[in-house]
């Protein structure tokens, strides 16, 4: 060319294949149409550019959505998604005109390059199943699951489970018990999987055990008095303290949730039936008073003592001089709390409630004897042969005796004869008195003579 001429090239051909533009001077990439421009200069190169003609297939998809339709070209990538109506599954792809791994035949979305032929796709699909669980929630035995089908109604299974301490009372779509209800041997028609929870009502007639502990009477601990086997309803509160029972003599302290255990006030019985309950009782403290009648010089073991403590009385008994003390009983202010007492060393069990005891105890004179030696002699009248330290003041009759003189008594009055012996008021002892005497000398006057005897 020389620059007074503008060239147009004119694009070649070439069988099974298409023109896709001049590559060479001046050009960045394939160009169809190429113009040498007049006034241009210089040599020049270009090269033709060819793509292979590629031959269109039919692409058939039965059941799935493909990104493209119709005839499709040999080599381009084709991504086909299975597409299943509502209820149904997705289960594997049914090819012709191409070969799937096994991964792609399950695979909801396959894709491959189209190949020289037709190729026919289809998504096979099953209805959908739903698993029915079962949750004892809590309690044994949950039942079986089972399995429903898209669009076809399931009867629940009608076996139940047990839980200790609980009536069921049916099933429940969440666990805390709000949810759809569900009778057993309900029908179910929800198309989805789902875990049904055991509804639990708490059942009456759940045992507990309660034990009683009264304080004991010689020490400050406490020994098992009473056990009581109880019934009340599942996870009910109970208040101890209205667990208590009457004791005698006995006051409720508190109460635990074992043996010995921390104060507590209240607790919930356990399904299982295991609760204890541990109560405490104070024993109680009584005043015994003693008293006395004159004739009792002293009393012991009065004083404040637990109920049901053994206390031991006495008395002892007054003295005077001449008299005889003798005890009588125990008399008691109460006798349905302590009867009366017969020995004055006695031993009571202390009651439920303050009591008085007095000691009684009566005297008697004592008699004394009184004996006479009248050696011979004789009273007239009667001496007293006893006395008592009450009798009256005794005077002795003094006794007479032919021939003799009495000169006066001996014996417990001293050794020096008296005539007058009394025996005062207040006197004790026994007594002896011996009439003592002279020989009564007589004078004997004559008086025909000088002599006078």
């Amino acid at each position: 060319y020389t620059s007074n001429d503008t060239i147009t090239l004119v694009n070649p051909t070439k069988e099974g294949y298409n023109f896709t533009g001049w590559t060479g001077t001046g050009l960045t990439e394939a160009t169809e149409t190429v113009t040498i421009p007049k006034g241009s200069t210089g040599d020049r190169t270009y090269t033709a550019n060819w793509e292979e003609e590629i031959s269109s297939y039919n692409l058939i998809v039965n059941n799935g959505i493909a990104n493209s339709e119709g005839p499709v070209s040999s080599g381009e990538t084709i991504t086909i998604t299975a597409a299943p109506n509502t209820g149904y599954r997705f289960v594997n792809w049914t090819v012709n005109g191409i070969t799937l791994t096994d991964a792609q035949k399950t695979s909801t979305t396959i894709s491959f390059a189209m190949p020289t032929n037709d190729v026919t796709v289809t998504a096979n699909f099953e209805l959908m199943t739903y698993t029915v669980s079962y949750d004892a929630n809590g309690g044994t035995n949950a039942p079986a699951s089972q399995t429903k089908t898209h669009g076809v109604d399931l009867t629940l299974t009608s076996d139940i489970p047990t839980n200790t301490g609980y009536t069921f009372a049916g099933w429940t779509t969440n666990q805390d018990g709000t949810g759809d209800n569900y009778a057993a041997g309900a029908v179910y028609t929800v198309n989805a999987s789902v875990t049904l929870y055991a509804k639990w009502v708490a059942g009456s007639g759940t045992g507990y055990t309660v034990y009683h502990y009264f304080e004991n009477v010689g020490d400050a601990n406490y020994t098992l008095y009473k056990t009581e086997n109880k019934t009340g309803t599942t996870e009910a509160t109970i208040t101890l303290a209205n667990e208590k029972i009457a004791i005698d003599g006995g006051t409720y302290k508190q109460g635990s949730l074992t043996e010995g255990g921390a104060a507590v006030t209240t607790t919930t019985i356990a399904a299982d039936g295991t609760t204890k309950i541990y109560l405490y009782y104070l024993r109680n403290t009584y005043t015994l008073t003693l008293n006395k009648n004159s004739y009792v010089d002293s009393v012991s073991g009065a004083g404040t003592y637990k109920y049901g403590a053994s206390v031991s009385i006495d008395a002892t008994l007054g003295s005077a001089e001449g008299y005889t003390y003798s005890f009588t009983n125990w008399t008691s202010s109460n006798t349905s709390l302590v009867p009366n007492q017969a020995t004055k060393s006695a031993t009571i069990t202390m009651p439920a409630g303050d009591v008085t005891l007095t000691a009684n105890a009566s005297r008697t004179p004592i008699t004394y004897t009184i004996s006479y030696e009248l050696d011979g002699g004789a009273v007239s009248g009667t001496n007293p042969t006893s006395y008592t330290v009450e009798s009256s003041t005794i005077t002795l009759i003094n006794p007479v005796k032919s021939g003799y003189t009495f000169v006066g008594w001996t014996g417990s009055n001293g050794t020096t004869p008296s005539i007058t012996v009394t025996i005062p008021t207040g006197s004790i002892g026994n007594r002896f008195y011996a009439a003592n005497w002279t020989i009564t000398e007589y004078t004997l006057t004559i008086n025909n003579g000088t002599t006078t005897t």
